[in-house]
């Protein structure tokens, strides 16, 4: 394993000291300093005045690209940019409905309230999710930000950075960032209404946004604030069948409906203290309380005697409250730029579940009662310095960040009318970062960037009165070289070390019981305490290209060495499926992601945007006693295609369509069993008309065809005895009527 990382670096360095020199016979690329803009890069012209020498006015044309295309041409290392335009586009009801159409981004657990966010299909962990480049924690994985929640008409633009930086380090997939809408330049109000029709039942949902200068600053104060105001439906019909090899079997139907009020706030004001200082302060509110029930019925075949039935009934209620509080502060320098946050929030979230199960295996019938109360309080501080720069043609930056983070739980797990099994369990870590990387220019107008982060986390946890200490310290290298080329072409060349350390609530030594029967499709719950850091090795290698009229394509070809992967595990401890994370060996995941977004004339109509992303994915787990597969959960391939034409600013009709592919997946990591999800695909559409002087209409369609989820599983026991399953899930289509305008 050691010669693998010395030949994989040295490959990779090989690699990128010779794409650096073939920059030397390259001339400057389209968009970079040097390069004529061909008509395809314009975003947008701008007239302004100017003089020559002599007095005679002249009128200079300011061509300004778009904003997405440059800042991924610009970047030092890959990124995507989403921006607003593309999302309204796209016709998403919320980010997760965004970010299953980006490259090598998977989306799991829609239909159960709590989408779950992969990148390149590994762990949900080592993918992390910023908004507005601050750290925050995803629904299942903390009680902090639950940005899946967030309606899409919130979100200014989406960032994924798909290899490491020193500024952004410790995330072996990806990061996404999440960039929030910000005060424009005019006073705009917009309100959008709309009504969510998904299982016979209606939903309605509120948008508002405000954005204006302060009266009385001379514009150098400037207001924004949003309120998201909504009901949300979800669920699924869970149909699953186990057949044991002693002859007996079992089939189940689960019926999943859960329902969502949410309340989110997000006011921000902006402010400009003097020529050389800015200051942004900006909070967020949210509120929610989900109601949820599963209703389920089966029937148990014994291998001997007669078939008997089975009914459950679970209710559950969620409550989630957070307060965030931040403050930005920017002074500009001659060359260089000085950028300060601080930021503090609370979290909290309860849960409480009861279950009923009646078992007519028996008369008369008997019961079995289940009832779990779980509240967690968890509390945060970040402060960060980022001092930026150029001279002589190179740029550098640095930083230095501090996070402190504490977690309380209170568990309560009651079964059968037995003791109730309470237990307080308290986690905390505190991280500080120093990292610093700088660019140089190169000859051909190419650019390497290389960088270091120094990052040392201390974690503590109590459970019981009992202490468990750690400390842990990280140096994690980067280098990026971008070599731009004729005719709008760019290569790309990344290598990175990083080490991730686990989710303070991946530690938690507690149990969270499944939702519905528990199986190995729905399984409990448990932290792993024993949980090691993950270390990775990633090189990227890419190519990416200008298109006319603005367009972009790219290909990018990566490969991640991770040393004690971590991987979620389902096993069967004592009656019941757990699902328990786990450094489970060493691995290697290797892929190619390709994107493109162009305009393009349909059924000779013009105006048409076409945008289509494909990933091929893979890996091979050693485990280290002799078992191999590749990552429980990751797709082979990941695909979708959207035709689109934009809201026109007039009066006319808008609209597209949307195609989303999904690979089989191994569902497996335990020699023991085997089990495969099966491949699938949906489509959406959306479809909509902007009316002169009053506002819009638009009708999204998400799931169109039912779309299934099939799954298959076996496990072979102790003693040789096997148990097959056999599932399919299904989340029915959604329907979103929306009406709004705008002033």
């Amino acid at each position: 394993m050691r010669g693998w990382r010395k030949m994989g670096f040295g490959v990779l360095l090989g690699a990128l000291l010779a794409m650096a020199a073939s920059a030397r016979a390259q001339p400057a690329g389209i968009g970079e300093p040097g390069a004529s803009r061909g008509e395809g890069d314009r975003g947008g012209l701008e007239r302004a005045g100017g003089e020559r020498a002599g007095g005679e006015r002249l009128e200079t044309v300011v061509i300004r690209a778009d904003r997405s295309l440059e800042e991924r041409f610009a970047s030092p290392t890959p990124r995507i940019t989403v921006g607003r335009g593309d999302i309204e586009q796209m016709g998403a009801d919320t980010i997760a409905d965004v970010l299953q159409r980006l490259p090598g981004v998977q989306v799991t657990g829609a239909g159960r309230g709590a989408p779950e966010i992969r990148m390149r299909g590994m762990d949900r962990g080592a993918t992390q999710i910023l908004v507005d480049g601050q750290r925050v924690g995803s629904g299942r994985a903390s009680a902090q930000l639950p940005f899946d929640q967030l309606p899409a008409d919130m979100i200014e633009r989406i960032e994924v950075l798909r290899t490491p930086s020193a500024e952004y380090g410790g995330a072996s997939a990806g990061t996404i960032n999440i960039v929030m809408r910000q005060p424009g330049g005019q006073p705009q109000t917009q309100v959008r209404l709309s009504a969510q029709h998904a299982f016979d039942t209606q939903a309605p949902r509120l948008f508002a946004s405000r954005s204006a200068p302060i009266e009385g600053t001379d514009g150098r104060w400037g207001g924004f604030v949003s309120l998201a105001a909504s009901e949300r439906l979800w669920g699924s019909d869970l149909q699953r069948r186990v057949d044991a090899a002693d002859g007996s079997a079992r089939a189940d139907l689960d019926l999943l409906r859960g329902r969502s009020r949410e309340l989110t706030l997000m006011p921000r004001l902006d402010g400009r203290l003097s020529t050389r200082d800015t200051v942004i302060l900006r909070g967020t509110l949210l509120a929610m309380a989900t109601d949820a029930r599963i209703d389920g019925s089966g029937t148990v075949t014994p291998a001997v005697g007669a078939p008997w039935a089975q009914s459950s009934l679970e209710i559950g209620e969620t409550h989630r409250q957070m307060a965030q509080l931040r403050a930005d502060w920017t002074h500009r320098m001659p060359g260089a730029r000085l950028e300060a946050r601080v930021s503090a929030d609370r979290a909290g979230e309860s849960i409480e579940r009861q279950r009923l199960g009646v078992f007519a295996d028996v008369d008369p019938p008997r019961q079995s009662q289940t009832a779990f109360d779980d509240r967690r309080v968890e509390r945060s501080a970040q402060a960060a310095l980022k001092l930026s720069g150029t001279g002589a043609g190179d740029a550098w930056m640095g930083g230095l960040e501090l996070e402190s983070r504490r977690l309380a739980v209170d568990t309560m797990l009651r079964a059968d009318g037995a003791a109730p099994d309470e237990r307080t369990l308290v986690s905390r870590y505190e991280r500080r970062a120093l990292w610093g990387q700088s660019a140089w220019t190169l000859p051909g107008r190419a650019s390497l960037a290389a960088g270091l982060r120094l990052e040392q986390l201390t974690r503590a946890a109590t459970d019981g009165g009992v202490s468990r200490d750690d400390q842990h310290t990280q140096l994690q290298p980067t280098m990026h070289l971008r070599v731009p080329m004729a005719d709008g072409w760019q290569l790309r060349g990344n290598l990175a070390r990083t080490r991730r350390v686990p989710a303070l609530t991946d530690t938690l030594d507690r149990v969270v019981p499944s939702w519905g029967g528990n199986s190995p499709t729905r399984p409990d719950s448990i932290g792993n305490p024993l949980l090691r850091p993950e270390s990775t090795l990633s090189l990227d290698a890419g190519i990416e290209r200008r298109l006319p009229r603005g367009g972009q394509g790219g290909l990018n070809l990566f490969a991640r060495r991770i040393d004690d992967l971590i991987v979620r595990r389902v096993t069967e401890v004592g009656g019941r499926w757990q699902q328990r994370p786990e450094n489970l060996g060493d691995a290697l995941v290797w892929g190619l992601e390709a994107d493109l977004r162009t305009p393009v004339s349909l059924a000779g109509a013009r105006g048409w945007n076409l945008s289509a992303t494909a990933s091929l994915l893979a890996s091979r787990v050693d485990d280290g006693v002799g078992g191999s597969g590749r990552i429980p959960g990751q797709a082979h391939y990941l695909a979708n295609v959207s035709v689109s034409r934009p809201m026109p600013r007039g009066e006319g009709m808008f609209g597209g369509a949307t195609l989303i592919l999904r690979g089989a997946a191994d569902l497996s990591a335990d020699p023991a069993s085997s089990g495969r999800e099966h491949a699938r695909a949906s489509v959406e559409f959306h479809v909509g008309r902007v009316i002169r002087g009053l506002g819009f209409w638009r009708l999204d369609v998400h799931n169109i065809g039912n779309s299934r989820v099939r799954r298959e599983r076996v496990d072979v026991d102790a003693a040789g005895a096997s148990r097959a399953e056999r599932s399919v899930e299904v989340y029915g289509t959604r329907a979103v009527f929306t009406v709004g305008t705008r002033w």
